[in-house]
């Protein structure tokens, strides 16, 4: 908010968002709705179109995070059928592969997966491989 505040010389109580938008707009974010960084998009949005429900905006705009588990395991499957030879290297230890498997897992998912989420089925998954 600082942010938009000083970009267009504004005072706090001149800023467009209203107080109960700010707030639903944390509650995406502490639902897990929406990440941090899709928050940072909807809220330049909500400057831009301060009537607007933060949760339409990120619906609209395609930043609603993906926690369904069923969709996001098949990507999780096919992430390290892809990677057998990263997947054994993980199982004998090299435990820093997580983050390249996360990231090839958002790439799939057009960054809408919840990473978090993400995380817990490829520790699932791996330790049942």
């Amino acid at each position: 908010m600082k942010g938009q505040l000083n970009e267009k010389a504004l005072r706090e109580r001149q800023f467009p968002v209203s107080p109960e938008r700010l707030a639903a707009l944390i509650a995406l974010i502490d639902n897990g709705t929406v990440s941090q960084t899709a928050a940072q998009q909807v809220f330049t949005l909500m400057t831009e179109l301060p009537n607007a429900s933060p949760a339409d905006l990120a619906q609209t705009h395609g930043l609603i995070q993906n926690r369904n588990t069923d969709a996001l395991q098949t990507l999780v499957e096919e992430v390290l059928a892809a990677w057998p030879d990263k997947v054994e290297q993980y199982r004998k230890g090299k435990k820093n592969l997580m983050g390249m498997f996360v990231g090839e897992v958002m790439k799939k998912s057009k960054g809408s997966a919840d990473p978090k989420l993400v995380n817990e089925l490829l520790a699932k998954t791996l330790q049942n491989i």
